[in-house]
This record gives structure tokens, sequence and C-alpha cells, in this order.
């Protein structure tokens, strides 16, 4: 479910006025049974799933990118006598937006100091450059969180221990205002340099 997302507007633009209303109403009252999701490519899905109504009925949906305007397209067929986009097939979209929106809430938030890291890590894979080894010192970050979250910047080196040294602090000023220079600050990667510039 994951790379999978749809909204009420989805229904509503898929579905007539009926449908999607009193879809709701099968859903808020507890008659979808069952329902599983494949994802597809591009956030698409096919969705098998259970409905009880006068009898229990079958849907098959599935629900497809538009490449025109990057709205979802809704087809459902269902065991019923209405057949194509009805309220069964509504119910069960009402009950997976509901599902979906329960497992984002509870998935843990990122902080903006964890954003960071990430992003921070992502450039320097992709840029790959020079190593540790490569040279005699080199930029060191430190994070950290106060009141808001900001980083240091340090020069350091590789000790005989293998650990890494404290470092020497380097004003963020300067730092910011020589990066481009290669000649102040030897020891900056070229992926140092492009982290700044981000």
């Amino acid at each position: 479910m994951e790379d999978f997302f749809i909204t009420k507007r989805d229904i509503l633009e898929n579905f007539d006025s009926t449908s999607y209303s009193r879809g709701f109403s099968y859903y808020r009252d507890g008659k979808v049974l069952s329902f599983d999701i494949y994802p597809q490519k591009d956030g698409e899905a096919d969705i098998y799933s259970r409905v009880k109504g006068s009898h229990i009925y079958t849907q098959g949906i599935e629900v497809v990118l538009d490449i025109n305007d990057g709205s979802f397209i809704i087809e459902s067929d269902c065991s019923c006598p209405v057949g194509y986009n009805c309220k069964h097939a509504a119910a069960v979209l009402f009950q997976v937006l509901n599902a979906l929106q329960k497992k984002e809430q509870a998935m843990p938030k990122k902080s903006a100091t964890d954003k960071w890291l990430d992003n921070f890590l992502d450039t320097n894979k992709k840029k790959g450059g020079e190593t540790l080894l490569d040279q005699d010192k080199f930029l060191t970050y430190r994070v950290f969180e106060d009141s808001y979250a900001d980083f240091n910047f340090y020069k350091s080196k590789i000790l005989k221990s293998g650990s890494i040294s404290k470092g020497a602090k380097i004003s963020h000023d300067n730092l910011f205002y020589y990066y481009t220079y290669e000649w102040k600050y030897d020891y900056l990667t070229q992926s140092d340099r492009y982290s700044r510039c981000r």
C-alpha cells in the first residue's frame, strides 16, 4: 500500500453522486468485509474486495493514472446487478482511503534534521568523489538540535587509532564565503562544495 494513495476527490470524480453517497453510507455502516490492494507502477493499483449488501458481492477495482492531467481513473466491476462503478466499489474505496490515512498517521514523522541528513547522504551517494584516505584533512559536520536544528563545521583528520579527530571548528561565515575558492579550503571535496551549493 505504500506507493498507492487516493483521495475523496478521486472517488467523487469517478462515481455518480448516488453511488458516492450510498457508498459512503455502506462504508460508514461497516459493510466492507475485506479488500486486498495490489500496487502497480506509477501509484496505480488493483483492488479485490467483498461487500455485504442484500447479498455478499465481490469487486475488482482498477485505479489507473490519467497521463493527460495526473488524476486517477477508477473502473470497477461488481457482482451486483449494477456492475460498473457502483455503491459497493465506492464503499471499498472509502475503506481503502481510511486505511491509507491511518497508516500515514502511524508513520513516524522525520524531523528537519533527519530530512537534511537524508538529503546530505543522498548527495554524497550520487556524487561519489574522494574518500577520506585521499587527503590528510577533511570537513566534518556535527548536527545538533537546540531550539532549532543546526550544524557546525570542523576541519578533521583520521587519528592513528582509526577514529576521527575532534577537529578545529570553522566559522560558518568564512566557510560560506570562501567555499568556492579551492585555494582557501583545499581539504574540501567536490561533494562538500556541491552540498553547500544546494
